[in-house]
């Protein structure tokens, strides 16, 4: 890990759940209908753990998002971490196994909506 890392739990699962500040997702970026919703790591968010015997996190929203009009959207999500989070996985690289604080991309879908669905 980077000098500067600093763990916030006793194992790489639980500095997640620690420096996780919550998920953001930005719907139709960069046009007249975008809109920006935040959900803060509560109630909002279902964090698991120890799935099939493996930590695995995912924060999962619980909560909904205004429906969307017919048509082309995309939704891009982010995580936001209130310091640097490290996987501890191999190879150990900050560039491949850290995330730092505040915003990180980590996934965009494009999608249409359909009349009637």
């Amino acid at each position: 890990m980077p000098p500067s890392f600093v763990a916030q739990g006793a194992s790489p699962v639980q500095d997640f759940v620690a420096k996780f500040v919550g998920v953001k997702h930005v719907v139709d970026a960069g046009t007249n209908n975008e809109k920006t919703y935040v959900f803060p790591n509560d109630d909002s968010l279902g964090i698991l753990l120890a799935v099939e015997g493996f930590d695995v996190v995912n924060a999962i929203t619980l909560g909904s998002l205004n429906p969307l009009s017919v048509g082309d959207h995309t939704v891009d999500s982010y995580f936001i971490f209130s310091a640097m989070h490290c996987d501890g996985l191999p190879p150990g690289d900050p560039d491949q196994n850290c995330l730092p604080a505040g915003e990180t991309l980590f996934g965009s879908v494009e999608f249409t909506v359909i009349p009637g669905h």
